[in-house]
């Protein structure tokens, strides 16, 4: 019995050693990192998905209220995850800037952007046969609003790929083949969209409004990549080489400019090409081919404009405002501790989205305090052993067994559960053995 007792003190500590130690040191190391913290977004840098990750975002909506933060995302259903813990592909702000409309790998959604509540799903069984895959597609990688507002467009990610529509009195969905979609813009009861064919080509789509119809217009423009849809009634296209405008199907004028590389999309009243280059936003002037160069620290990931307001989202999750007559930069904010990579903007508003696509927040664009807020969420269980390990800096003390045990420790697991077997069977063998008499 003694040599059974012997084995479990021994083997006993061992396994929860192994099992439980390199959790509870990175339990500690997070406590630390939030007692020693100097701002939230220093604490979310070195823990980004740490316990105290809620507080240190309410200390985050404090400081950004006082900077025109508005609302985030919050869809009340998960708790506090942005955009129900879905990625957003695409995100767009509502003409009077009141809405957010996103779209994502299953669903589409409206937003209050007042609240940063969710009000409307659209997918699944909210869209008609959106059970029949194979036939419409699924996903939406694209979003735009019609009829300012009362209604919205959205297009399909996986072939076959089709658009629908989102209101009352409108058309069936609209097949448009397996050919890549892209850069879907609408305007009134008209859309416009990219198709990638041979060439590449531009397909504008017109009256899908109450006659349960919709005319597809071809405008060949090759390696197009942009799109817009103009108030006065004509259509915007731009590649790296040229701009061209549209009326009724047919080209009316083109402009050349120089070396655009990849536009990422028009401003909403097509003033602007927008190109992200690296750590340079490029901006082009629909009006006379002027080339508009902002400078950046980091690299540039996403741009709008709108009116002589120029905003750009950075690697760095830094939004950077500008002034379109000059390039001259107004002011700069923080918005996220990842890559802002969704913008959209109007006169009065600013929608951004970052953390891989996941956290989006709605600014107003005047720098006006808002009294939005969220409920301060309760604080972590932290663990005595946690707790007292953070008092003792015992990380500090070990830094390099407290990295050897983190980065060990979820190949310890299956080891330590095999030893703690092994130690069992050995305690139950010795203790039923039985000593020989001599």
């Amino acid at each position: 019995m003694g040599k059974a007792l012997l084995v479990l003190a021994i083997g006993l500590p061992l396994f929860l050693g192994a099992l439980f130690l390199p959790s509870e040191l990175m339990l500690m190391r997070d406590e630390l990192a939030w007692r020693d913290r100097t701002g939230p977004f220093e604490y979310l840098d070195r823990a980004p998905v740490g316990s105290y990750e809620r507080q240190a975002l309410m200390e985050i909506d404090a400081l950004q209220r006082t900077q025109g933060l508005v609302s985030r995302l919050v869809d009340s259903r998960y708790g506090d995850a942005y955009l129900g813990g879905i990625e957003a592909t695409r995100a767009r702000l509502s003409p009077d800037g009141r809405e957010v409309l996103t779209g994502t790998a299953t669903v589409a959604r409206r937003w209050n952007a007042d609240t940063g509540r969710s009000e409307t799903m659209f997918g699944w069984r909210q869209r008609r046969d959106a059970e029949d895959t194979a036939r419409w597609g699924y996903g939406f990688s694209e979003v735009a609003w019609m009829r300012d507002g009362r209604g919205v467009a959205a297009m399909t990610s996986h072939a076959p790929h089709s658009i629908w529509f989102f209101g009352q009195q409108v058309p069936g969905p609209v097949v448009i083949g397996n050919k890549a979609v892209s850069a879907l813009d609408a305007l009134g009861e008209r859309v416009a969209f990219i198709r990638d064919l041979e060439y590449g080509a531009t397909f504008e789509m017109q009256d899908a409004g109450q006659r349960g119809t919709a005319a597809i217009v071809r405008l060949p423009h090759p390696d197009v990549s942009a799109i817009a849809l103009a108030r006065e009634g004509g259509v915007v296209t731009a590649s790296r080489n040229l701009i061209r405008w549209w009326r009724d199907g047919r080209q009316q004028r083109e402009l050349p400019i120089e070396g655009a590389y990849n536009p990422a999309g028009l401003s909403r009243d097509a003033a602007w090409v927008l190109v992200p280059a690296g750590n340079v936003a490029e901006l082009w002037s629909t009006a006379d081919g002027r080339r508009l160069a902002l400078e950046h620290d980091s690299q540039v990931d996403a741009i709008c404009a709108a009116g002589d307001r120029v905003v750009t989202g950075t690697r760095d999750g830094h939004l950077h405002f500008w002034s379109a007559s000059d390039g001259r930069r107004v002011r700069t904010l923080r918005a996220g501790i990842r890559a802002v990579d969704l913008l959209d903007c109007t006169q009065d508003r600013l929608l951004s989205v970052g953390n891989n696509r996941r956290e989006a927040r709605v600014w107003d664009l005047q720098g006006r305090a808002q009294s939005w807020s969220l409920p301060e969420p309760a604080l972590p269980r932290i663990g005595w052993i946690a707790t007292a390990g953070a008092n003792l800096d015992l990380p500090g003390r070990f830094p390099a067994l407290a990295d050897r045990l983190e980065e060990w420790g979820p190949d310890l697991q299956a080891p330590a559960v095999a030893s703690l077997a092994l130690t069992l069977a050995l305690a139950l063998w010795l203790g039923r053995a039985r000593p020989r008499n001599g």
